[in-house]
């Protein structure tokens, strides 16, 4: 699925800050390359920068750095932690920058597929009337499958899968392999750890695992 640009960028390309520069800002920046939807693509991190190796693109310690008062840019969230996603999803949007959605060349998205802002999909399989919402992660290989929801900055990792028609709250976790059951319900904050097999709906955050997926006794320390 070819995804249609905005009106603006169409005219002109926007430049892109890929906001985080660690692993996973380091995979989500080669795949906005690799679509040419940019005139330029720099990662903004404080911490990162300082022994940045990645020779593609630049990585700085702020925006300013690069930023320019008659240039277009826009940015997406590249953490893979929900909360400090969503902390920077939030702040870079109060200092008015767009947020972009990126979509790897290999991803496959159904055009009845809907997606919010600040998303990434790898190569992954987003399904027919799937719902992913904003900041959320389909990371390499995972699966949302038809009339699937997925809360804001979800993640789902290496490998997951989401089967038809059930849905994953906000701020979740679904490690790499885990799979999740038809038609299943689970609410926010959850994490459900590599290789686990959810069989029925959580209705409690925490850290879930095994086959079936159960509640750690200890999840609240872990979340921690």
């Amino acid at each position: 699925m070819k995804l249609p640009l905005p009106i603006f960028w169409k005219k002109k390309k926007p430049s892109l800050l890929v906001v985080g520069g660690g692993g996973h800002g380091r995979v989500v920046l080669e795949a906005a390359l690799m679509n040419n939807h940019f005139a330029r693509v720099v990662a903004v991190d404080p911490k990162e920068h300082k022994n940045w190796s990645l020779q593609i693109a630049r990585c700085v310690e702020d925006e300013k750095e690069v930023v320019r008062d008659n240039e277009t840019w826009v940015f997406v969230p590249a953490v893979g932690n929900a909360v400090l996603r969503q902390k920077l999803f939030n702040a870079y949007l109060a200092k008015g920058f767009a947020p972009a959605s990126i979509i790897h060349p290999a991803s496959t998205i159904s055009a009845s597929a809907r997606l919010g802002r600040g998303v990434v999909v790898l190569a992954g399989i987003v399904g027919v009337q799937a719902t992913i919402g904003d900041g959320v992660i389909v990371n390499n290989g995972a699966i949302v499958e038809h009339d699937c929801v997925v809360g804001d900055f979800s993640h789902l990792a290496p490998g997951a899968v989401l089967a038809g028609g059930s849905s994953l709250g906000s701020g979740c976790f679904l490690g790499a392999n885990s799979s999740v059951r038809h038609a299943t319900a689970i609410v926010g904050n959850v994490t459900v750890g590599h290789g686990a097999v959810v069989t029925r709906g959580i209705a409690a955050p925490g850290v879930y695992v095994g086959n079936p997926a159960k509640l750690m006794s200890d999840s609240k320390k872990v979340l921690e």
